[in-house]
């Protein structure tokens, strides 16, 4: 079977510090950086939901104010 890499192939080491680390170690710090930005984007939406459930709120209560204020 042949590699993509020649230096496989010849045996040769890595030569840049990232494919000296190992690819698990590499992939745990992938999947690591991947969580923390799924719950800063999860954090995120939280909020914004909860800033549209208050607006909302504020709008049908404008909304209610205008329909008392036609009526008279």
């Amino acid at each position: 079977m042949t590699s993509r890499d020649a230096r496989v192939e010849n045996g040769e080491e890595a030569a840049s510090e990232e494919e000296k680390v190992p690819l698990r170690e590499q992939l745990q710090i992938f999947q690591q950086d991947m969580h923390a930005l799924i719950d800063n984007l999860m954090q995120r939406t939280f909020d914004l939901e909860a800033a549209i459930l208050s607006n909302k709120k504020i709008l049908a209560e404008i909304e209610f104010k205008v329909y008392e204020l036609r009526k008279k």
